[in-house]
Parts: structure tokens; sequence; C-alpha cells
């Protein structure tokens, strides 16, 4: 039986879209997701840190001089559809509907290796599936995180605040990447008595 404490703690979030735009053009791996990979958009104008060579000093550079010559000036990342009412969530690649782009990506890499190995570029294969209560809490709350970070942006749907996503139904796993068992909580919030209890055995 639920109760009336309980109602006021859960809390619907609607289904949203992000993408992935790290500043660096670097991918990103999600944690709730078993270390699912996804590409970052990839544009011209972003910049990287570089060590440079003679003052061995950590410098900020254009990304331009480090991409491949003739690469579109804008390919787009992967993308991260969540529902967490249905609990389902979707990794998918816009790459795939977009041969144009998928064509140029490959003549660029051909032309920059000044080979062809006769293999076609493919797409980024999509990912779905259904996660626990637990799990999903935890996942939408890691997506906050990287869009707080500026390595995503919501493309789709309205994003959640976090006091929204702290009242939906579920746990925040204290680990979500394992799935071993390592004699620690599951849950975030039981760290702190398990921490007090090794403190007690010393």
């Amino acid at each position: 039986m639920v109760t009336q404490v309980e109602k006021k703690q859960t809390k619907t979030v609607m289904p949203f879209t992000v993408m992935a735009d790290h500043p660096r053009n670097a991918d990103l791996v999600l944690a709730c997701l078993e270390g699912s990979r996804m590409r970052s958009q990839i544009k011209h104008n972003k910049s990287v840190f570089a060590r440079n060579k003679k003052t061995g000093e950590q410098e900020e550079r254009p990304t331009s001089a480090k991409l491949i010559e003739g690469l579109p000036a804008n390919i787009p990342g992967m993308t991260l559809h969540i529902d967490p009412v249905e609990l389902k969530y979707e990794i998918t690649d816009p790459l795939a509907e977009d041969e144009e782009k998928l064509e140029q990506i490959q003549a660029a890499i051909h032309s920059a290796h000044g080979v062809k190995t006769g293999m076609k570029l493919r797409p980024a294969q999509s990912k779905f599936g259904t996660l626990d209560k637990h799990r999903m809490k935890t996942l939408v709350r890691e997506v906050l995180t990287f869009v707080g970070d500026g390595a995503m942006k919501c493309v789709e749907g309205i994003l959640p605040e976090l006091e929204d996503v702290n009242a939906m139904d579920g746990k925040y796993l204290q680990n979500p990447s394992n799935r071993g068992q390592y004699n620690q909580p599951k849950f975030e919030e039981d760290m702190p008595e398990w921490i007090d209890s090794l403190n007690r055995i010393r």
C-alpha cells in the first residue's frame, strides 16, 4: 500500500532527448548504461588542451589543428532518449539518416591516409533497453551532470530540474557501473551508516 508520504515523494519526469556535445569533441561514457560510449558533436570551432613541445606547458588550441582536413564542419553527436515513465532509454546516431555526411567523412579519412579500404563507413549501432527505477533515476541525474558540465545539451522535450529527479521513485545507486558484489551498499543513502560501521570496527 502506498502511503501519503510516498505519494508526495514520487515525481513524474516526462521523456526528453539529449545530444552529446563535449566542449573538447570527446566521447562520453555513461556509467549507468554499462559504460556505453556516445560520440560527441564534432565542430571545428571547439578547442582542445595540448602540451607545448618546447615549453612543456599545457595550452589551449583550436580543434581544427587536430581534425582531419575535409571533415564536415558539424558532425552531429549521438543522442540519448530517456522515458522515465516507461523506464526506457535509446541511444541513436543521427548519421544513420545522413548518408551524404557519412560519405563526406569517409572521403576525408581516405584522403588523409592516402588509401581506400573499400569498407563502407557505418553509423554507430543503436542501443536500447529497459531499466529498473533505481538505475533510471540515477541515469537521469548522470545526464543532468553532463549537461551542467557543458558536455550534453537537450534537443527534445524539457530537461528536468534536479529537485524533480530527487523526487522520482527509486533510490540513487552508489556505483552504477559496478555490476559485481564488493560488499558495499547498493544505494548512496546507505553509505554513511556503512562507513560508520567500518569506523567502529577500527
